[in-house]
């Protein structure tokens, strides 16, 4: 699953991350004059946040974010990608 997000890398800055993953796609769609390298947290931080929080009873059915109550998704990621599995499997069905 890391390497899908971010790549073969656990350490370091953004700018490592391989362009094709899905940090790297996001990386490039965002306006630069508003978002620099310096806005994400180093990926050693982001894993160990992630690791320190598995299991915790308040997170249960969440995936743990590092971001503020006020910055929390509206819709849980994981039902995200449950509700679109058909469409993602539709769209990638002729790379199989």
């Amino acid at each position: 699953m890391n390497e899908l997000i971010c790549g073969d890398v656990s350490d370091g800055g953004v700018d490592q991350i391989p362009k094709d993953s899905i940090v790297g796609v996001l990386r490039s769609q965002l306006d630069p004059r508003v978002y620099t390298d310096a806005d994400f947290p180093p990926l050693s931080e982001v894993f160990q946040q992630y690791a320190a929080r598995v299991g915790e009873p308040v997170d249960w059915g969440k995936v743990p974010l590092s971001v503020g109550e006020d910055h929390l998704p509206f819709v849980p990621p994981l039902r995200v990608g449950y509700e679109t599995r058909a469409r993602v499997d539709e769209i990638l069905h002729p790379v199989r």
